[in-house]
């Protein structure tokens, strides 16, 4: 079965890092540091197996996760609890203890946040997500965690109905469920995923352009300029694409691309030629005002901003 090859887990493990981003082939390759050819016949196989989806932008095919399939849900939670034995062993211990003690009274725990990621410092609060309907009792698991291993947890508390009914217009909860851990209610998780439609993942993908604009004015800050512009680079190129796709504007070529989305008066904000720090800003607000219009339903002008 061609998805337990390292070649596989490789180009997984990528593809789940950043689920709603669209990768040119190449990139993807590069990226996962896997043979082109073997590599190449491989995505084709899982394009086929819709565990991966591919459109073309001119001559560039892109890829990205085929997220509304299950398959791919379990992929994700499978990799998901690599993370979790990556994690340092005061940490680990935290998670594990708090899980022990909110059970059965939870029916949803996800781990997120830095944790997950591999950027906590030893100050980082653990995030987690908690769905129960006995909230003293998760208060009370906290407080025996935080008093026996000296580590602070910031619990995020849902209750079952409360998380289905904020699901589909909450960015949060979407990236929380995509990119998190689970720890225990795989059902519910499950149940939560398969609410998800078309139209919230087209919105996950535009929460995944403001997240991409959050690490450009991270790296920013750090003083690290080639990083900011490499992010904000690859952003626009993807930005071309999404508008030019949602217009249903066709082109020929990358080149051609780049031509035909300056005729979208909305587009003209991406090639203004301005400071690095004056760019991140332009597109942080461009792309808000493509998820405001995403939210609203605009018949007019659709996922595009006006301004």
């Amino acid at each position: 079965m061609h998805y337990l090859t390292k070649t596989a887990q490789k180009i997984f493990q990528v593809l789940i890092d950043a689920p709603f981003k669209e990768f040119k082939e190449i990139e993807l390759i590069n990226a996962a540091r896997t043979g082109k050819g073997a590599t190449g016949k491989l995505i084709d196989n899982l394009i086929k197996d819709n565990i991966l989806k591919a459109r073309r932008a001119g001559k560039t095919k892109l890829i990205s996760l085929h997220l509304t399939n299950l398959a791919v849900f379990s992929l994700k939670n499978l990799f998901a609890l690599e993370k979790l034995h990556r994690l340092p062993k005061p940490r680990l211990a935290a998670v594990l203890l708090f899980n022990r003690e909110v059970q059965p009274a939870t029916s949803l725990l996800i781990l997120f946040g830095s944790t997950t990621t591999g950027t906590a410092t030893s100050a980082s609060d653990i995030d987690l997500l908690v769905v129960s309907q006995h909230i003293p009792k998760v208060e009370l698991a906290r407080k025996k965690v935080e008093e026996s291993l000296g580590i602070r947890l910031n619990l995020h508390l849902y209750d079952e109905s409360e998380i289905k009914n904020k699901l589909k217009e909450d960015s949060f909860l979407q990236n929380v469920l995509f990119q998190g851990v689970i720890l225990s209610g795989y059902n519910l998780t499950l149940e939560l995923y398969r609410s998800l439609e078309k139209d919230e993942l087209n919105l996950a993908r535009i929460f995944y352009f403001q997240e991409r604009i959050r690490a450009a004015r991270r790296n920013y800050l750090q003083k690290d300029h080639e990083g900011t512009g490499e992010i904000m680079a690859q952003l626009q190129e993807q930005l071309i694409f999404y508008l030019l796709s949602h217009h249903k504007i066709p082109y020929e070529s990358k080149k051609d691309a780049a031509e035909k989305i300056k005729k979208l008066p909305e587009a003209k904000k991406l090639f203004q030629k301005v400071q690095l720090k004056e760019k991140i800003d332009i597109l942080d607000v461009f792309v808000q005002n493509i998820l405001i219009n995403q939210l609203i339903g605009e018949e007019k002008d659709g996922a595009t901003p006006r301004n």
